[in-house]
């Protein structure tokens, strides 16, 4: 009888162990699933002096799970410049479903949460690093290409 106990407890270890590793998601909507979240845009934007200085930008990005979408974001620069802020970034896909995030620029790299949205991304939840390259195309315009790699739940 003693042996059978201490099989039993010696199984429920093994169980407990065994389920203690499994990877839970870290960004999983509830209910959602994670998804690969890759995209490739470009916008327009203007640069906007004061305190804060802003930073606007439209364009268009394709992504996964959007296809062919319209971009929009706005940044704000912190009181030591635009290397470091935060951002706003709306989605529109051509359904009209969005994707709502916003992001922090630190040192220069960009990091966007996102924060739900609307028709099958309602709740949504994930992140996005963003990699570009700008060119100036005037003294407060520009030009930015880039590219998203990150997880999307929902």
């Amino acid at each position: 009888m003693t042996k059978r106990i201490v099989r039993f407890v010696v199984c429920i270890i093994i169980v407990v162990g065994a389920l203690a590793t499994i990877a839970v998601p870290a960004h999983a909507a509830k209910g959602g699933t994670d998804r690969p979240w890759e995209g490739s845009g470009s916008v327009t934007g203007t640069i906007t002096l004061g305190s804060p200085i802003t930073v606007s930008s439209v364009g268009t990005v394709n992504v996964t799970h959007l296809g062919r979408s319209a971009y929009s974001n706005v940044v704000t620069c912190s009181a030591t410049g635009c290397a470091n802020a935060t951002t706003a970034v709306t989605i529109v896909a051509a359904n009209g479903d969005t994707v709502f995030g916003s992001g922090v620029v630190t040192n220069g790299a960009t990091r966007v949460t996102i924060t739900g949205g609307t028709g099958r991304f309602a709740g949504a939840s994930g992140y996005y690093d963003v990699a570009g390259t700008t060119v100036f195309t005037g003294p407060l315009t520009f030009t930015l290409t880039f590219t998203q790699s990150g997880t999307v739940s929902y």
